[in-house]
């Protein structure tokens, strides 16, 4: 175990907990979205689940959606945790 080496690596070690995504904007298909019918500018918030939501899941919003759902229900969204 070489913490500056795994630093210098860009690595994790095994069993250490990482980020996966935190900023950034991504097509998202979820199916309690899909449900919902969000609108640009929307706040979203993560429900019990993990999903997101336009209802107000107990915490803070975690991003915005960009856009309403295409065809294929997928929606646009900017995350921002």
């Amino acid at each position: 175990f070489n913490p500056r080496k795994a630093a210098e690596l860009e690595v994790a070690l095994s069993g250490q907990a990482v980020p996966v995504l935190t900023r950034g904007v991504v097509l998202y298909s979820g199916t309690q979205l899909a449900s919902e019918t969000p609108v640009a500018s929307t706040a979203l918030y993560s429900d019990a689940n993990g999903e997101l939501t336009t209802g107000n899941g107990g915490g803070g919003s975690v991003g915005r959606a960009l856009g309403s759902k295409d065809s294929n229900n997928h929606v646009l969204v900017r995350l921002a945790l």
